[in-house]
Protein backbone atom coordinates (compact mmCIF):
# COMPACT_ATOMS: atom_id res chain seq x y z
CA UNK A 1 0.00 0.00 0.00
CA UNK A 2 2.85 2.36 0.77
CA UNK A 3 6.63 2.46 0.59
CA UNK A 4 6.76 4.54 3.78
CA UNK A 5 8.53 2.63 6.56
CA UNK A 6 6.20 1.63 9.38
CA UNK A 7 6.61 3.75 12.50
CA UNK A 8 6.50 1.65 15.65
CA UNK A 9 5.06 3.35 18.73
CA UNK A 10 5.33 0.99 21.73
CA UNK A 11 2.02 0.79 23.57
CA UNK A 12 0.01 2.52 20.81
CA UNK A 13 -2.97 0.81 19.20
CA UNK A 14 -3.44 0.69 15.41
CA UNK A 15 -0.92 3.50 14.83
CA UNK A 16 0.14 4.42 11.31
CA UNK A 17 0.93 7.27 8.96
CA UNK A 18 -1.52 7.86 6.13
CA UNK A 19 0.36 6.88 2.94
CA UNK A 20 1.58 9.33 0.31
CA UNK A 21 -1.42 8.76 -1.94
CA UNK A 22 -1.56 10.61 -5.27
CA UNK A 23 -4.18 13.27 -5.93
CA UNK A 24 -5.01 15.48 -8.90
CA UNK A 25 -2.96 18.24 -7.24
CA UNK A 26 0.05 16.32 -5.93
CA UNK A 27 0.23 13.74 -3.17
CA UNK A 28 -0.27 13.35 0.58
CA UNK A 29 2.87 14.49 2.36
CA UNK A 30 4.67 11.67 4.13
CA UNK A 31 4.36 11.51 7.91
CA UNK A 32 2.14 14.57 8.18
CA UNK A 33 -1.16 12.82 8.97
CA UNK A 34 -1.12 10.03 11.53
CA UNK A 35 -4.04 7.94 12.81
CA UNK A 36 -4.44 5.52 15.70
CA UNK A 37 -6.40 4.30 18.68
CA UNK A 38 -6.11 5.28 22.34
CA UNK A 39 -2.73 6.14 23.87
CA UNK A 40 -3.49 5.06 27.44
CA UNK A 41 -0.88 2.27 27.42
CA UNK A 42 1.88 4.40 25.87
CA UNK A 43 4.76 4.79 28.31
CA UNK A 44 8.05 6.67 28.18
CA UNK A 45 9.41 4.61 25.26
CA UNK A 46 6.28 5.19 23.20
CA UNK A 47 6.23 8.89 23.99
CA UNK A 48 9.83 9.20 22.87
CA UNK A 49 8.96 7.38 19.63
CA UNK A 50 6.12 9.86 19.05
CA UNK A 51 8.52 12.76 19.57
CA UNK A 52 11.05 11.17 17.20
CA UNK A 53 8.28 10.96 14.55
CA UNK A 54 7.27 14.58 15.28
CA UNK A 55 3.82 13.20 16.08
CA UNK A 56 3.27 15.42 19.10
CA UNK A 57 0.20 17.41 18.02
CA UNK A 58 -2.71 15.10 18.81
CA UNK A 59 -6.47 15.46 18.30
CA UNK A 60 -8.62 13.21 20.49
CA UNK A 61 -12.05 12.35 19.01
CA UNK A 62 -13.19 10.42 22.09
CA UNK A 63 -16.03 11.30 24.44
CA UNK A 64 -15.42 12.67 27.92
CA UNK A 65 -16.41 9.28 29.36
CA UNK A 66 -13.79 7.51 27.27
CA UNK A 67 -11.10 9.99 28.31
CA UNK A 68 -11.83 9.28 31.97
CA UNK A 69 -11.73 5.49 31.47
CA UNK A 70 -8.51 5.60 29.43
CA UNK A 71 -6.77 8.96 29.96
CA UNK A 72 -3.97 10.06 27.68
CA UNK A 73 -0.61 9.90 29.48
CA UNK A 74 0.60 12.90 27.46
CA UNK A 75 -1.83 15.34 29.09
CA UNK A 76 0.22 17.90 30.97
CA UNK A 77 3.42 16.95 29.14
CA UNK A 78 4.81 20.16 27.60
CA UNK A 79 6.29 18.15 24.73
CA UNK A 80 2.78 17.35 23.45
CA UNK A 81 -0.23 19.40 22.40
CA UNK A 82 -3.48 17.54 23.09
CA UNK A 83 -6.50 18.97 21.27
CA UNK A 84 -10.16 17.95 21.47
CA UNK A 85 -13.77 19.07 21.11
CA UNK A 86 -15.53 18.00 24.34
CA UNK A 87 -18.61 15.81 23.83
CA UNK A 88 -20.48 12.85 25.26
CA UNK A 89 -21.86 11.33 22.08
CA UNK A 90 -22.15 7.55 22.28
CA UNK A 91 -22.98 4.94 19.68
CA UNK A 92 -26.55 4.61 20.93
CA UNK A 93 -27.89 1.87 18.63
CA UNK A 94 -24.68 -0.10 18.81
CA UNK A 95 -24.45 0.18 22.61
CA UNK A 96 -27.97 -1.17 23.03
CA UNK A 97 -27.29 -4.06 20.66
CA UNK A 98 -24.11 -4.96 22.52
CA UNK A 99 -25.98 -5.02 25.84
CA UNK A 100 -28.58 -7.41 24.42
CA UNK A 101 -27.42 -10.97 25.11
CA UNK A 102 -29.71 -12.27 22.35
CA UNK A 103 -28.18 -10.00 19.67
CA UNK A 104 -26.79 -11.76 16.62
CA UNK A 105 -23.77 -10.84 14.48
CA UNK A 106 -26.21 -9.56 11.84
CA UNK A 107 -27.80 -7.29 14.47
CA UNK A 108 -24.35 -5.94 15.26
CA UNK A 109 -23.48 -5.43 11.58
CA UNK A 110 -26.72 -3.51 11.03
CA UNK A 111 -26.06 -1.34 14.09
CA UNK A 112 -22.54 -0.60 12.84
CA UNK A 113 -23.90 0.43 9.44
CA UNK A 114 -26.45 2.74 11.09
CA UNK A 115 -23.74 4.24 13.27
CA UNK A 116 -21.52 4.94 10.26
CA UNK A 117 -24.35 6.55 8.31
CA UNK A 118 -25.20 8.87 11.21
CA UNK A 119 -21.68 9.89 12.08
CA UNK A 120 -21.12 12.75 9.58
CA UNK A 121 -24.10 14.52 11.14
CA UNK A 122 -23.67 13.48 14.77
CA UNK A 123 -19.96 14.21 14.85
CA UNK A 124 -20.14 17.42 12.83
CA UNK A 125 -18.69 19.61 15.60
CA UNK A 126 -15.97 17.12 16.53
CA UNK A 127 -14.90 16.57 12.94
CA UNK A 128 -14.88 20.35 12.40
CA UNK A 129 -12.61 20.71 15.42
CA UNK A 130 -10.13 18.22 14.03
CA UNK A 131 -10.11 19.74 10.53
CA UNK A 132 -9.61 23.23 11.94
CA UNK A 133 -6.71 21.92 14.02
CA UNK A 134 -5.20 20.37 10.89
CA UNK A 135 -5.79 23.65 9.02
CA UNK A 136 -3.92 25.83 11.50
CA UNK A 137 -0.66 27.40 10.26
CA UNK A 138 1.22 24.83 12.37
CA UNK A 139 -1.45 22.19 11.73
CA UNK A 140 0.78 19.34 10.56
CA UNK A 141 2.16 16.92 11.48
CA UNK A 142 -1.00 15.94 13.33
CA UNK A 143 -2.32 12.73 14.88
CA UNK A 144 -6.04 11.96 15.02
CA UNK A 145 -7.31 9.16 17.23
CA UNK A 146 -10.31 7.63 18.94
CA UNK A 147 -10.45 4.45 21.04
CA UNK A 148 -9.79 1.79 18.38
CA UNK A 149 -8.55 4.06 15.58
CA UNK A 150 -10.84 2.41 13.02
CA UNK A 151 -14.37 3.89 13.07
CA UNK A 152 -14.51 7.57 14.05
CA UNK A 153 -10.88 8.01 13.06
CA UNK A 154 -11.42 6.00 9.88
CA UNK A 155 -14.40 8.13 8.90
CA UNK A 156 -12.83 11.54 9.42
CA UNK A 157 -9.62 10.48 7.67
CA UNK A 158 -11.66 9.10 4.75
CA UNK A 159 -13.62 12.36 4.50
CA UNK A 160 -10.41 14.40 4.52
CA UNK A 161 -8.73 12.20 1.91
CA UNK A 162 -11.79 12.37 -0.36
CA UNK A 163 -11.82 16.15 -0.02
CA UNK A 164 -8.13 16.27 -0.94
CA UNK A 165 -8.77 14.24 -4.12
CA UNK A 166 -7.48 10.79 -3.13
CA UNK A 167 -9.14 7.98 -5.08
CA UNK A 168 -11.81 5.87 -3.40
CA UNK A 169 -9.67 2.76 -3.94
CA UNK A 170 -6.81 4.32 -1.95
CA UNK A 171 -9.15 5.65 0.74
CA UNK A 172 -10.61 2.17 1.11
CA UNK A 173 -7.18 0.53 1.28
CA UNK A 174 -6.12 2.83 4.12
CA UNK A 175 -9.41 2.28 5.94
CA UNK A 176 -9.15 -1.52 5.65
CA UNK A 177 -5.57 -1.48 6.93
CA UNK A 178 -7.07 -1.42 10.45
CA UNK A 179 -7.94 -5.09 9.92
CA UNK A 180 -4.25 -5.91 10.39
CA UNK A 181 -4.69 -4.72 14.00
CA UNK A 182 -7.67 -7.02 14.72
CA UNK A 183 -5.64 -9.08 17.19
CA UNK A 184 -4.60 -6.00 19.17
CA UNK A 185 -8.16 -4.69 19.08
CA UNK A 186 -9.46 -7.96 20.51
CA UNK A 187 -6.79 -8.00 23.23
CA UNK A 188 -7.87 -4.54 24.39
CA UNK A 189 -11.60 -5.05 23.96
CA UNK A 190 -12.50 -4.81 27.65
CA UNK A 191 -10.78 -1.43 27.92
CA UNK A 192 -12.53 -0.22 24.76
CA UNK A 193 -15.98 -1.32 25.97
CA UNK A 194 -15.64 0.03 29.52
CA UNK A 195 -17.14 3.45 28.71
CA UNK A 196 -20.24 1.70 27.31
CA UNK A 197 -20.52 -0.56 30.38
CA UNK A 198 -20.45 -3.62 28.13
CA UNK A 199 -18.77 -6.89 29.17
CA UNK A 200 -18.75 -10.55 28.23
CA UNK A 201 -19.21 -10.21 24.48
CA UNK A 202 -19.41 -13.46 22.50
CA UNK A 203 -16.55 -14.15 20.05
CA UNK A 204 -18.80 -13.81 16.99
CA UNK A 205 -19.87 -10.33 18.16
CA UNK A 206 -16.27 -9.36 18.90
CA UNK A 207 -15.31 -10.32 15.35
CA UNK A 208 -17.94 -7.98 13.89
CA UNK A 209 -16.80 -5.11 16.13
CA UNK A 210 -13.15 -5.48 15.21
CA UNK A 211 -13.44 -5.77 11.42
CA UNK A 212 -13.53 -2.79 9.07
CA UNK A 213 -15.73 -3.40 6.02
CA UNK A 214 -16.24 -1.69 2.68
CA UNK A 215 -20.00 -1.75 3.31
CA UNK A 216 -19.59 0.48 6.37
CA UNK A 217 -17.36 2.98 4.57
CA UNK A 218 -19.47 3.15 1.40
CA UNK A 219 -22.61 3.51 3.51
CA UNK A 220 -21.09 6.47 5.32
CA UNK A 221 -20.21 8.18 2.05
CA UNK A 222 -23.69 7.47 0.64
CA UNK A 223 -25.29 9.09 3.68
CA UNK A 224 -22.91 12.07 3.59
CA UNK A 225 -23.57 12.70 -0.10
CA UNK A 226 -27.34 12.39 0.36
CA UNK A 227 -27.52 14.77 3.31
CA UNK A 228 -24.63 17.17 2.69
CA UNK A 229 -23.55 16.88 -0.97
CA UNK A 230 -19.84 16.54 -1.76
CA UNK A 231 -17.18 16.31 0.91
CA UNK A 232 -16.12 19.83 -0.07
CA UNK A 233 -19.61 21.20 0.55
CA UNK A 234 -19.75 19.22 3.81
CA UNK A 235 -16.47 20.76 4.99
CA UNK A 236 -17.18 24.28 3.76
CA UNK A 237 -20.93 24.68 4.23
CA UNK A 238 -21.75 22.32 7.08
CA UNK A 239 -18.54 22.22 9.12
CA UNK A 240 -17.94 25.89 8.42
CA UNK A 241 -14.30 25.95 7.36
CA UNK A 242 -13.39 29.23 5.69
CA UNK A 243 -11.64 29.65 2.34
CA UNK A 244 -8.43 30.48 4.21
CA UNK A 245 -8.73 27.36 6.38
CA UNK A 246 -9.40 25.15 3.35
CA UNK A 247 -6.38 26.60 1.55
CA UNK A 248 -4.16 26.09 4.59
CA UNK A 249 -5.46 22.54 5.08
CA UNK A 250 -4.45 21.63 1.55
CA UNK A 251 -1.07 23.32 2.01
CA UNK A 252 -0.42 21.42 5.24
CA UNK A 253 -1.28 17.95 3.94
CA UNK A 254 -0.51 18.04 0.23
CA UNK A 255 2.85 18.28 -1.55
Amino acid sequence: MSDQPKIEIPGALNFRSVPSFSTAHGHIRANQLFRCGAFDLVGDEGQQALKDAQATRIFDLRSEREKVVAPSPMIGNPDFEILTTPHNIKAGDLAEVLKNEAATPDDCRAAMRRSYRKMPGEFRDIFAGFLRAAAAPDGAPIVVHCTAGKDRTGIVVAILLDFLGVSYADILSDYLESNTAAGELTARLDRRMASLHVTGLRPEIVEVLNISTEANLSGMFDALHTEFGTTESYIRDHLGLTDAEVEQLRKNILA
